[in-house]
């Protein structure tokens, strides 16, 4: 018979900031604690769109990289001076997190860099640059002892302006057992897979996401959580994380500006200050001399007189405090040695579009 999850999972992202990361929040421990409890409250107001099982985002921890050897996965990887090929970080990283013992209890571990990320389609190619994130389909909980690699990873991209935000919530996405939109299950996970939802509807299982479907998920991906995370695959997430301190929920676009997000993104400004900013955050490019947007404006960002960003929607601002988690009891589950079935992995990356 199968297992009905709890009714709350949650799981537990052990956060980890490359030494790029740490000189862009100006090499400030308080300031980079801030701005990613920030950064995953807004990932965790899409999974609280959520039911059977309700998923809420826990932080297991901030690991902060004060020298390039911190991340010996991302730095073995680069390409040219500023990108990364991000399948062999992927591989690398779940290898280095196998081996790597001094780390807190977490479900899923996610490396965040503002290096360019890239795919090769074959070892010796050049990398094409239009991937802003990457993970294992189905990955979280799996750590696989044949290969000596944990799959619950991920790597994203972002510009220590809040770009990375929904790409976080796609990759995590992936993690917890959805596929892109328009695509079939993995065969090794089965589940209802996503053809019938489609790419160009722009959920946050696509890439396309130009409106306010951009912080939805698709029907599709909806019964794929459903699938995956009441499987047995996902017991690693029923435990409730030991919060030892409730995590303050500032909005991330309370915390920079739209000028400010801008100015991360492309050392420029914002365009628009109206309710446009919600779906699309227009940011000037001085290469071009047009105003180009690949993203929304951080959730709670300023969208106009008194109003601000939710879920895409410009809306006259209430009280939009999210509440704090309760303080749970602890009980800690071990994760479950895998079956090597699991391989291979499916990999996924999300392509950014400038």
């Amino acid at each position: 018979t199968k297992r009905e999850a709890p009714y709350v999972i949650y799981p537990e992202i052990l956060v980890i900031v490359d030494y790029d990361g740490y000189r862009l929040h100006g090499g400030d421990n308080v300031q980079i604690k801030r701005y990613f409890i920030s950064f995953w409250n807004g990932v965790d107001l899409r999974y609280k769109l959520l039911k059977g099982p309700k998923v809420r985002i826990s932080i297991a921890g901030i690991i902060i990289s004060r020298g390039r050897d911190a991340t010996p996965y991302l730095e073995r990887n680069r390409v040219g001076r500023d990108a990364i090929d991000s399948a062999a970080a992927l591989t690398d990283m779940g290898k280095y997190l196998f081996r790597e013992r001094r780390l807190p209890v977490y479900d899923i571990a996610v490396a965040i860099t503002k290096l360019d990320m890239c795919r090769r389609q074959f070892p010796n190619e050049s990398c094409n640059r239009g991937t802003a994130g990457f993970a294992y389909v189905g990955g979280a909980c799996v750590v696989n002892k044949r290969l000596e690699k944990v799959n619950s990873v991920a790597i994203i991209e972002d510009t220590g302006g809040f770009s990375g935000i929904i790409v976080a919530a796609h990759e995590v996405g992936h993690l917890l057992g959805a596929v892109h939109d328009g695509s079939p299950p993995p065969t090794y996970l089965g589940g209802p897979g996503a053809e019938r939802c489609r790419w160009e509807d722009g959920y946050i299982m696509s890439d396309l996401r130009h409106t306010e479907k951009g912080f939805r998920w698709s029907p599709c991906s909806i019964s794929s959580f459903h699938h995956f995370l009441n499987g047995e695959t996902a017991t690693c997430l029923y435990n409730s994380p030991h919060e030892d301190e409730s995590l303050p929920r500032v909005l991330p676009g309370k915390l920079l500006s739209l000028d400010a997000q801008c100015r991360r993104d492309r050392g420029t400004s914002a365009c628009f200050k109206d309710e446009r900013v919600c779906a699309q955050l227009f940011c000037f490019d001085s290469g071009s001399g047009y105003c180009v947007a690949y993203r929304p404006a951080a959730e709670g960002s300023p969208c106009g007189d008194g109003q601000t960003c939710n879920s895409g929607r410009c809306i006259v601002e209430h009280e939009n405090i999210i509440p704090d988690y309760s303080q749970h009891t602890v009980s800690y589950l071990r994760r479950s040695d895998e079956t090597d079935d699991y391989e291979p992995f499916n990999l996924t990356s999300t392509s950014r579009r400038s």
